[in-house]
């Protein structure tokens, strides 16, 4: 009975890791694709956005404009 409990309980212990492992990949695969998404946006000059410390967004400034 002991052995039927323990292959039991090593059974779900290999359930859950795989559960687990299947989560990470599909994670894996989504932050692949934002990345992937960020590099057309930088390669196609997209203005680049982030949030300032209050939590607003806020557009990254452009270089300056020299004129004479």
């Amino acid at each position: 009975m002991a052995v039927l409990v323990h292959r039991y309980t090593r059974d779900e212990e290999r359930l859950e890791s795989q559960k687990c492992l299947v989560e990470e990949e599909r994670k894996n695969k989504t932050l692949s694709e934002q990345v992937e998404k960020i590099k057309e946006l930088i390669s196609e000059g997209v203005p680049h956005y982030n949030k300032n410390q209050s939590g607003r967004t806020r557009k990254t400034p452009e270089s300056p404009q020299v004129t004479t």
